[in-house]
């Protein structure tokens, strides 16, 4: 192998991940849960497709293993209002939410404990206990709301 070539991954941590979970390991949902893991940002299964380039996977089987990975809580489902669908890995011990500007598409990750009082609220006055791994809040971030005063708004 050339010097200035990477070692292709070992998927050390990947495994440890679906073995976690007690579910089976395919090359797909190595290869699927690796470029989630080393993306910078949230992909669309378009542009998911295009990191794994030139693995051969069928957009099909990038869906269902997407939906598999979502479904044992190892990624996260991004819809921004005026978007596509977006995913991005979500680290088991870390568990957080994001505010995402509907003007210029920021992010900001706030942590699980910012829902503790809408919590203790909807279980006080509803008897409803919240099970939350993963919330996209839209709006204004600071900088754009600037322009626009707070304000509620519905959608």
């Amino acid at each position: 192998m050339p010097l200035h070539q990477t070692p292709p991954p070992d998927y050390e941590v990947e495994r440890a991940l679906l073995r976690q979970i007690g579910q089976r390991i395919t090359a797909q949902r190595l290869q699927i849960l690796h470029a989630l893991r080393a993306a910078e940002r949230p992909l669309t299964a378009d542009e998911l497709a295009a990191a794994l380039h030139p693995l051969p996977i069928d957009p099909t089987t990038i869906y269902r293993v997407l939906h598999f990975l979502y479904e044992h809580g190892l990624v996260a489902q991004l819809t921004p209002e005026q978007g596509r669908q977006r995913y991005k890995y979500r680290d088991p011990d870390d568990l957080h939410h994001h505010l995402v500007c509907l003007r210029c598409g920021s992010d900001m990750q706030i942590p699980d404990e910012s829902l503790d009082t809408l919590r203790e609220t909807l279980c006080a006055r509803y008897g409803f206990t919240v099970k939350v791994n993963h919330l996209m809040i839209s709006g204004l971030c600071a900088t754009c709301r600037t322009q626009s005063p707070c304000q509620q708004t519905t959608a």
